[in-house]
């Protein structure tokens, strides 16, 4: 009895503990406190998220704005299109394309605008400016494989140009410059002419000083930029004055310049260079080629011969004995401008001499990314072919054949650029075909086949100018005295593309 009164007494204080934890528990169950308490957090903590990402906004863009005051301070000395990290491709070919395209000052001037200046290429043309491209893409290659097959291009170009134009056993030198090549070619006789020039420099030219003789009517500014780059006084270019009859107006007197050399000589200067024209700048006429010849033979001078007439030397038909007998110890050949084919470098096609003074001189360079710029005249001269380049030139005489003829008959001009083809040969007909199949040297292929036309207006002739407009005649003009009746000398000529073989001067 007693133990069972323990036992009850022990199980007592069991049930008090257990009731007294059972009312700590919370009222509600843990499922309910988490669905009533998370959507509240979830809310302030999604509230919070959008403010702290408005902040950080806020701080990117004052930091941004900060920095890019800053970079303009660090970069208000740079132009404006290259500040910043630079354009797309688009918005710099986009840019490009407004430049050339259009003029703002000139089309507001005009209250116009413009048609694209932009000429239509064919695909000779496209190819002489696609080479450039390629010429840039070809310098990446490995420098020893790079210079061997620059070499090969250079001389497969040299050899070409040296046989179209029957100037055998000489070298080429590439050049943008007009000047370029004659400027070089003047140092190669320095230093021929003067054994110490490339030690003493002008030392070695004081005591007797070179002499350059140009032709009053070669092209303006040449005699100045001569003396400018070889470091000469002006006092050492001669101005050779033209004739005074009607018909060598505008030529070298030949005997001028003889005495011009023998009074140089006599003053105890050198006689070094005759630059001689087949064909002025401004009036395209002829110097006499064959009398200059043989004073400059005479007196150990060189001659240089520039002009557009130079490229009937490809139409040349002379028996074998003649072929290597040379024009001129020089020339400078404006090629793109005969073929109508843009971006090809000019040529100076020069007698070999000593490899060590060609490089003294300038004419050869060991930098094949320079000696690449005749690669455009390499692939259009294999894709023209000898056919497709005297054809081009030859069209270009034939037109200005037909040119002349009809400017003869209007008494509104007078043709400046040549004498008559059958006055000189003292025919009455001679084509110009039968002109090709004659044994002529090359002065007398200068006169008689001339790709340039230069005429003037004279007199006061407005009945005839009526009667030429009336007719459709080519030596028509209007009334501001511009020449018309292109269309009709474009009759006149056989039926083929022409209109890459007009002349430039024309």
């Amino acid at each position: 009895m007693t133990e069972n009164v323990n036992n009850i007494d022990s199980d007592v204080p069991i049930c008090k503990e257990e009731s007294e934890k059972t009312l700590l528990k919370p009222a509600l169950p843990e499922d309910a406190f988490l669905k009533f308490v998370h959507p509240v957090l979830s809310d302030m903590q999604t509230t919070m998220e959008k403010n702290v990402k408005i902040l950080d906004n806020i701080h990117q863009q004052v930091k941004s704005e900060s920095d890019e005051r800053r970079r303009k301070d660090t970069q208000a000395h740079i132009p404006g299109p290259l500040q910043g990290s630079g354009q797309s491709i688009q918005d710099v070919i986009e840019k490009l394309e407004q430049v050339i395209l259009y003029d703002e000052e000139e089309d507001e001037a005009n209250g116009q605008n413009r048609d694209p200046p932009l000429q239509l290429l064919d695909d000779d043309g496209k190819m002489a400016i696609l080479a450039h491209g390629i010429a840039a893409y070809m310098s990446t290659l490995d420098h020893v494989h790079l210079r061997r097959l620059t070499t090969r291009i250079v001389s497969d170009t040299t050899l070409w140009l040296s046989r179209l134009f029957r100037f055998f056993e000489s070298s080429a030198f590439f050049h943008d410059d007009y000047r370029e090549g004659l400027l070089r070619v003047c140092k190669l006789i320095l230093y021929k002419r003067y054994s110490k020039y490339g030690t003493e420099g002008f030392e070695a030219l004081y005591p007797r000083p070179p002499v350059l003789y140009l032709s009053a009517a070669a092209r303006g500014g040449m005699g100045q930029y001569l003396c400018a780059q070889l470091g000469l006084p002006s006092s050492c270019v001669s101005v050779v004055p033209c004739g005074t009859e009607s018909h060598n107006r505008f030529k070298m007197d030949a005997k001028k310049l003889m005495r011009l050399i023998q009074d140089d000589v006599a003053a105890g200067k050198v006689p070094i260079l005759v630059v001689a024209n087949a064909g002025t700048p401004v009036v395209g006429q002829v110097d006499s080629i064959k009398k200059i010849q043989e004073i400059c033979k005479a007196h150990d001078v060189w001659l240089h011969i520039e002009g557009h007439n130079l490229s009937t030397l490809t139409l040349m038909t002379v028996p074998s004995s003649l072929m290597t007998a040379k024009t001129a110890d020089s020339m400078t050949l404006t090629l793109g401008a005969w073929l109508g084919i843009p971006a090809l470098p000019y040529i100076t096609l020069y007698k070999a001499s000593e490899p060590a003074l060609v490089h003294a001189a300038g004419l050869s360079s060991y930098n094949s990314h320079l000696r690449l710029s005749c690669l455009p005249l390499w692939l259009c001269l294999q894709k023209l072919g000898y056919d497709g380049i005297t054809a081009r030139i030859q069209h270009s005489c034939e037109l200005s054949t037909k040119l002349h003829k009809a400017l003869d008959e209007s008494q509104a001009v007078k043709v400046l650029s040549k004498e008559k083809t059958k006055e000189a040969l003292g025919e009455d007909v001679l084509s110009f075909t039968q002109l090709l199949n004659r044994a002529l040297n090359a002065s007398a292929m200068f006169d008689m086949v001339p790709p340039t036309v230069v005429f003037r207006y004279v007199g006061d002739t407005t009945e005839q100018i009526r009667a030429d407009s009336a007719t459709g005649r080519a030596g028509g003009i209007d009334r501001h005295h511009r020449p018309r009746g292109r269309g009709h000398l474009h009759s006149l000529l056989p039926a083929r593309e022409c209109s890459h073989h007009r002349d430039r001067d024309a």
